[in-house]
């Protein structure tokens, strides 16, 4: 038998509730929900909590799926980000790539913030100078908690140009049923027209970038003494080159905003060359939403 378009389009309907549960929560098919009792779980992931929800009227009972628990500091109304999440300690250094701190701070992660695909709760990071100062950091709390314990952390090794290490506490990612595969950064390398006097001389940059790809944010976190007179000038055109310059390897089509940290290095030609490179995910604070 041979259906009609107007025959076809509920028949879809139907199939995407029991294959994509929760794709068509609007329409409420997908569990039960009333006043004398809730059955969310069609809806939900097996990792995510279930809830009723009244709509604005306070008479229409819908489900809804959290990837926090309900309720906590601030109700989950805020969609988990008044929840202090459980975080690790990562450090970066010009001689190795990314590794989990032999220290953790313990410091746990509130650091929540709004962007085009929805709200976070971001990393927190401080650069740490061979001297034990704090250079820059996230917030002045993180940067308060990493120069207690300073000393830790400090770089000791010897190079042509005094060293930096970068601390990170990132959000723990338990495995669910959303994981997707980290990107990786490709290989940077460009002509900035630096002295040959700045060779070996190495610059930290954050970058955020879009589940749709754009790059929303690129800060450079420090500059070579040589340069801080034209600091302005320099952030402003480095920043616009990296951004020109950044870009991510997908092993799949999945997407997830994405915090990208990278190390680059000046050498005799003038050219900056990416030598360290670590990309994070902001944990999603998915009230309603499944996310990473």
């Amino acid at each position: 038998m041979t259906l009609s378009r107007g025959q076809l389009i509920p028949v879809v309907l139907v199939t995407l509730a029991i294959l994509l549960p929760g794709a068509v929560k609007a329409q409420g098919n997908c569990c039960s929900c009333s006043f004398d009792g809730t059955n969310c779980s069609a809806c939900c992931y097996v990792d995510q909590t279930a809830s009723c929800d009244v709509d604005i009227s306070g008479s229409v009972l819908f489900c809804s799926c959290a990837c926090e628990p309900i309720g906590g500091i601030g109700g989950g109304g805020g969609g988990g980000c008044a929840l202090t999440k459980s975080s690790h300690t990562i450090v970066m250094s010009e001689n190795g790539g990314a590794k989990l701190a032999g220290y953790q701070l313990g410091f746990g992660l509130l650091h929540p913030g709004t962007r085009r695909e929805g709200s976070f709760n971001f990393e927190e990071w401080a650069l740490v100078s061979s001297a034990g100062a704090v250079l820059r950091a996230s917030t002045g709390k993180f940067a308060g908690r990493v120069q207690n314990e300073a000393e830790r952390f400090r770089p000791r090794g010897k190079g042509a140009s005094p060293s930096t290490v970068l601390v990170i506490e990132d959000a723990d990612h338990p495995h669910n049923s959303r994981e997707i595969p980290v990107p990786t950064v490709a290989p940077i390398d460009f002509d900035a027209g630096l002295p040959v006097s700045l060779a070996g001389q190495e610059m930290w940059f954050r970058a955020e970038v879009g589940e749709d790809g754009v790059i929303d944010q690129m800060i450079l976190l420090n500059i070579p003494e040589d340069l801080v007179s034209g600091k302005d000038l320099v952030e402003g055109s480095l920043n616009g080159r990296l951004r020109e310059r950044l870009s991510l390897r997908y092993a799949d089509e999945r997407r997830h905003r994405v915090v990208v940290f990278g190390l680059v290095r000046a050498n005799t030609e003038g050219h900056l060359v990416m030598t360290r490179s670590h990309v994070l995910l902001p944990k999603c604070c998915c009230y309603g939403r499944r996310c990473v």
